[in-house]
Parts: structure tokens; sequence; C-alpha cells
């Protein structure tokens, strides 16, 4: 196996900022990873996940499980003045040894939107890729999603391309925007 894909995946990260804290989610994170995300039809107008009714109906074990056996990085983001859960970042695919690429996705409560949460976020999750060898740190947006498209350019990613019609989502296509930076950068 080749060993930056054989080193990247650690279950216990935990990466520091001065405004969040991001760490391993965990089954008592459920109530708040439900309200922040699953259960919030603002965070869902562009995070392509199913809007949850029911707390009941939200299996986080079932989700986590899914990214330890994937060997998919999945934190919390933290707000580090309260401790609070606002939102979770993750890696979207896996790495094999031809690919040393990390696709990022993340989504935070609107409450803490145009506050550089989410940007210090993701930058600290691009920092840690690059620490651990990964070349090229790669997101997407829905093109209609102009402050996740922000939060890409504040975290140094650079805009590559759009890719029309390219996910299907809430009865329509939609088209998305491409941002990528690489450890050279």
């Amino acid at each position: 196996m080749d060993k930056i894909v054989e080193g990247f995946y650690q279950e216990d990260i935990v990466l520091q900022g001065d405004l969040v804290v991001l760490r391993p989610i965990t089954v008592e994170d459920k109530e708040a990873v439900f309200e922040t995300i699953f259960h919030n039809e603002k965070v869902l107008q562009y995070y392509v996940a199913p809007y949850l009714e029911d707390m009941r109906r939200f299996d986080l074990e079932k989700l986590l499980a899914g990214y330890r056996r994937n060997k998919l990085i999945v934190l919390a983001i933290v707000e580090k003045s309260s401790g609070k859960v606002i939102g979770m970042i993750n890696q979207c695919n896996q790495l094999n040894i031809y690919m040393h690429y990390v696709e990022v996705g993340y989504a935070i409560a609107p409450e803490y939107w145009n506050r550089g949460y989410t940007t210090e976020a993701l930058r600290l999750f691009i920092d840690y890729c690059f620490e651990k060898g990964i070349y090229k740190v790669y997101a997407c947006c829905i093109k209609e999603n102009t402050a996740s498209a922000r939060v890409m350019e504040k975290a140094g990613m650079k805009y590559e391309f759009t890719s029309l019609n390219s996910m299907y989502y809430r009865e329509k296509y939609w088209d998305l925007k491409y941002y990528s930076i690489e450890k050279d950068d």
C-alpha cells in the first residue's frame, strides 16, 4: 500500500484553531449534528443530504460506521469558546496509490455563517491534508451557493471549472463549481 494512503486516515484527529476545534464526531453529538445539518432547511438548501423530520430517523452510528469502514475522515466543527458542535467537515473520496487528492465537504449552522468559522475549519483540514502528504485538496459547491465559494477562496482555494448539470438534487439538475489548492500553492 502507498505510504501516503496508509498514513492519512486517523480516527483520533484533533485540530485547533483560534475560533474552532475539529474533533471526531461521537454518538453523543447526535442531537447537535441532527439540528445543525439534517433538520435544517437553510443548510440543506445547498448541502446534499436528506431532510429528516424526526431525530429517530437519524442513525448517526450507521453514518459514522460507514465513514470508518471506508477510512474517510469526518470531524465535528466545535466553537472553541463554547464547546458547542456547530457543524461538520468531512473527506468525500477514498485515496488510492494513484490519487493523492482529497475532496472535502462541510456544513455549518446558519447562525455561524459569515463569522470565519467555516473558513478556519476548511483551512485547518487543508493543512492537515498537506501535513500527511496529500498533494491536492478540492471542493465543490452548487453554483448558486456564493457563500461557500467565498469560503473556499478565503481558505486559499482557486476556482478550476464549472461542471454543468452534474448533480441531481431536490428535483432538478445543478451546476457545480470546483475549487482546489495544491501543496505547492
